[in-house]
């Protein structure tokens, strides 16, 4: 009725209710074709982590990590106050935390989100200890662990790096995700 009087027409003339199935038959292969064309995309994704995962697994199998870990450049002792170790652990933020040590044995690691959960006027008298996060299976390896357990633990748990220790449990040091991409990139 408003065509009619506007002049405008139709380009496309319905020929009947077989126009309309033929419609809603287009577009649910059209629907159909984008649903496949996602899920093809998705799997090809997953196909390339996996392969690069593999990849790294591979380059990774003959390394130990006794030469991967590097003693960091900080550990805390127990009993350090949280004023004391501040600045220390602000510097290395936002990369990880920092591995508390008692007797040469590592405890517990102390992270930004522990201070800033403590008051400031509590910093000078709260000893680290008392706001560590204690230690985890996950967080430790032992000296003489393969650089793919390492590999696997900071992949699949998540953690920024984690604790070397020697066979009577005293700290060595610590094995980054960065240190070992470094080492991958150096062996090319």
């Amino acid at each position: 009725f408003f065509q009619a009087e506007d002049g405008i027409r139709d380009v496309v003339r319905s020929r009947g209710l077989g126009d309309v199935y033929m419609r809603q038959v287009w577009e649910s292969e059209f629907a159909a074709g984008l649903f496949n064309v996602g899920m093809g995309l998705l799997l090809v994704t997953i196909a390339k982590a996996g392969y690069r995962r593999e990849y790294t697994r591979a380059a990774l199998a003959n390394l130990d990590i006794s030469a991967l870990a590097s003693a960091p450049e900080l550990a805390f002792h127990a009993g350090t106050s949280l004023s004391q170790a501040l600045p220390h652990l602000a510097a290395r933020q936002p990369r990880g935390w920092v591995p508390i040590v008692l007797n040469h044995r590592p405890i517990g690691v102390l992270a930004g989100e522990a201070v800033n959960s403590t008051p400031a006027s509590l910093w000078p008298v709260t000893p680290v200890e008392h706001v560590m996060a204690p230690l985890r299976e996950e967080m430790v390896v032992r000296q003489g662990a393969s650089a793919v357990e390492v590999y696997e633990r900071l992949a699949d748990g998540g953690l920024p790096e984690v604790i070397v220790v020697d066979e009577l449990g005293r700290f060595r040091g610590v094995v980054t995700r960065g240190g070992l991409l470094a080492l991958l990139s150096r062996r090319g």
